[in-house]
């Protein structure tokens, strides 16, 4: 190859400075590329586009760069203009264009021809699957039960067109998967302090206790959180403290690393909160002034937690217990962070209570580096706004605290109340994969009785679109509008847009125009939807914003990918107007818990598994890998990182069951078994066994069942891994549960049993 010349270049790069600027004159895609963003390739010497957009691969919403050539999306990069994730991108990230480009994409509709799940598919028109859908609402409305309408979209997925075509419609049986089946936080913190969620300060902190949580690879808020914890070891030398059952990466970086007994995490917070409380070092005056509960009352309450009792309980020694608490009131400003480890439990609500409540009783309330308030904009749909449908689903009114946020639980609820429904419109979330008790979801899911019609709206085949009737093909998120508004990580709200840098593939379409197209179709609906495009929508979001509008508005947006309105975070947030509680102050008792039979304070209580399991058996757990989830699965980059899932075994549990390294073992619990390789690791607690769970797919492509085929795409036929396996269904042995307090399920408490094969 010739090599590229500084005169060369230079002239490249004077013509993409030029190409840039007719590119913003002209209005089109590359409008959005400048200066700082022209990229050459290094092969064909063409300038690439740059087009800023948001990627939608994980919670944490990265500002990324696209650039393009030849309308083909080549690489993407971090947007260094966007202040979450400051110009870094992860690896799933910068694999996004796999899907885009995945050879076994869907292109096009399709309706099945025989039985569910047989693999009999014919193309259908576009013009066709939206009569056939639409013919099915009129007929839902016509019944007077507009509930039979079902629909569940995947992790913070719920487009705000979708959510207002549901609201226009009138069912309130919508629900969106929150990350990781995370309902527990949401209830506990929106019962506590009014806002669902928390963002530790963790770039100004200097201790931080972690319960649970893995931020080193999958948090979440991912990347933006980790480059921010990392900040704060090194510049801070910020100690970290981890309680988890397993060695994950963040235990491994942390100064001190707990194998806490599964599910005693909150009970550990409530005690260190008692010898807090016990030797004066709580914050007397942000108890007395912002909590709603007398600073006497709380010390009597926490002083049955004691050090002694939570470490016979927890395994974590009573010593460390008194210590860790003296370090964590002592060593300002401090912060706590806590994941799926606590939450995906029986009693998750009531520790994260726990937890939060340590924060508050050592003054570190959305102060610099300490547990804060999220920070986002509320953005006011465009007139005339659709009534609400309901606040909570019908489906979901079995719990004591309905949530909307329990898409894992949808299908046996309906299985359980018998109630027909008409139809289930399921987009970008894959239940038949990712449901615990999968193989109970599958007969769900083939029964015509219990689902008339199932419309599945994703990328590729996944293994719920198999078993539906009509299959429609999505967009990427390199190919559609949207607007994401935090909450945060620096603690300023920002709006970020993600914008198409490329057309539709094929005839896929976005799911905002699906639903633009289903609401002219009712005349009941239509009203609302008075929009020509969905782009327009989108704008007419976020003309309220009058700083946006000063600082450009929506040519802004799409020049830059994102705008922040503040300069530095404003801290304290609560001593304007209180927390957006009913007593506008902290919760610590929480009269709506009370008035639904729960404990209105923080308490511990034990999760049944483990009383009724009185000390047999194993405790699974599963976890995420850093560089993959079960959606991207067929991407090439990361399938070949990570393909299989060895069972995590102690090595002194394997002995008293007579496994060796290596060993093929039988994983087994009521709801099915599985047989894997098994990895003896000091990692792990010797009563938890683990397994990750993004892999062992029988449906996403043929990348994700790591098949070698022929296309378009040279990388198909280097697919190696296929002997190696592309690993287990982890799923397929976790049995449904669901919380009586919030219904959130209980995913890290299954009890299962593991023999040597």
């Amino acid at each position: 190859m010739d090599k590229l010349g500084r005169r060369q270049f230079l002239k490249l790069a004077g013509g993409a400075a030029g190409v840039a600027a007719a590119a913003r004159a002209a209005g089109g895609i590359a409008a959005a590329a400048d200066e700082a963003q022209v990229s050459i390739s290094r092969t064909s010497r063409r300038v690439r586009s740059a087009a800023p957009s948001t990627c939608q691969l994980c919670q944490a919403r990265c500002g990324i760069i696209c650039f393009v050539e030849d309308d083909r999306v080549v690489k993407i990069e971090g947007n260094p203009l966007h202040p979450g994730n400051r110009g870094k991108l992860c690896a799933k990230g910068q694999a996004g264009l796999n899907l885009a480009y995945n050879p076994d994409r869907i292109l096009y509709p399709m309706r099945r021809t025989g039985k569910r799940g047989d693999g009999g598919w014919e193309r259908i028109t576009w013009e066709d699957a939206i009569d056939i859908i639409s013919a099915r609402l009129g007929e839902i409305k016509a019944s007077g039960n507009r509930n039979s309408f079902v629909f569940q979209a995947g992790t913070m997925t719920m487009p705000r067109f979708a959510r207002r075509f549901l609201d226009a419609y009138g069912t309130t049986n919508a629900f969106c998967s929150v990350p990781s089946s995370d309902t527990n936080r949401l209830m506990a913190l929106a019962a506590t302090w009014g806002e669902e969620t928390e963002i530790s300060d963790l770039g100004n902190a200097r201790y931080i206790l972690n319960f649970g949580a893995n931020p080193y690879e999958t948090y979440f808020y991912h990347l933006p959180a980790v480059q921010r914890l990392i900040q704060a070891r090194i510049e801070n030398r910020a100690k970290l403290v981890t309680f988890d059952v397993r060695l994950s990466n963040t235990a491994g970086k942390s100064d001190e690393w707990y194998a806490i007994n599964p599910g005693t995490d909150g009970l550990v917070a409530l005690a260190m909160g008692n010898v807090i409380m016990k030797e004066g070092l709580h914050d007397e005056e942000f108890l007395s002034r912002w909590t709603n509960y007398s600073v006497k009352d709380l010390a009597a309450h926490l002083s049955r937690y004691t050090p002694e009792l939570a470490g016979d309980i927890s395994g974590v020694p009573a010593r460390d217990i008194i210590r860790l608490a003296r370090e964590f009131a002592g060593d300002k400003p401090a912060t706590t962070i806590s994941g799926t480890g606590v939450s995906m439990r029986d009693n998750g609500m009531h520790s994260i209570r726990s937890i939060a409540l340590l924060n508050a009783i050592t003054g570190n309330i959305d102060v610099k580096g300490g547990y804060c308030l999220p920070r986002s904009y509320a953005l006011k749909e465009p007139d005339p706004v659709p009534p609400t449908a309901g606040d909570a689903p019908e489906l979901a009114r079995s719990s004591v605290l309905p949530s909307k946020t329990i898409a894992h639980s949808v299908l046996p609820l309906i299985k359980k109340k018998g109630a027909p429904v008409g139809l289930l419109l399921t987009y970008m979330f894959n239940p038949a994969y990712s449901n615990a008790s999968s193989s109970e979801v599958d007969g769900i899911l083939r029964d015509e009785r219990l689902v008339s019609l199932s419309v599945v709206v994703d990328i590729t085949m996944s293994e719920t679109a198999a078993l539906a009737d009509i299959v429609l093909p999505d967009t990427t998120y390199l190919e559609r509008w949207d607007i994401e508004t935090g909450p945060a990580l620096g603690l300023v709200p920002l709006i970020s847009l993600r914008q198409p840098v490329i057309k539709p593939l094929g005839e896929s379409r976005s799911f905002n125009d699906v639903c633009l197209a289903l609401a002219k179709k009712d005349p009941d609906t239509s009203p609302y939807f008075k929009f020509r495009t969905v782009e327009s929508y989108f704008k007419s979001l976020v003309s309220g914003l009058p700083g946006l509008a000063k600082s450009g508005g929506w040519d802004y947006l799409r020049d830059k990918g994102v705008w922040a309105g503040e300069a530095a975070p404003v801290y304290r947030s609560y001593s304007r107007e209180g927390f957006n509680t009913p007593s506008r102050k902290f919760e610590i008792f929480s009269q709506g818990l009370a008035d639904k039979d729960v404990s209105p304070l923080p308490v511990w209580e034990p999760i049944p598994e483990y009383v009724k399991s009185n000390g047999q058996g194993l405790f699974l757990v599963t976890f995420k890998w850093g560089v993959l989830t079960s959606s991207l699965a067929p991407s090439k980059w990361l399938s070949e990182i990570v393909h299989d899932n060895p069972l995590w075994m102690n090595p002194e549990t394997a002995k008293e069951l007579g496994i060796h390294k290596g060993d093929l073992v039988k994983v087994s619990s009521p709801a099915g078994a599985i047989e894997t390789r098994v990895r003896l690791t000091q990692g792990i607690h010797p009563r938890v066994v683990a397994m990750s769970g993004q892999v062992g797919h029988w449906g996403m492509g043929r990348v994700a069942r790591a098949e070698k085929f022929n296309s378009q795409d040279p990388d198909t036929r280097l697919v190696w891994w296929k002997e190696h396996g592309h690993g287990k269904h982890a799923n397929t042995v976790m049995v449904h549960s669901a919380s009586p307090v919030t219904g959130a399920p209980g995913w890290h408490d299954n009890v299962v049993k593991v023999a040597r094969v």
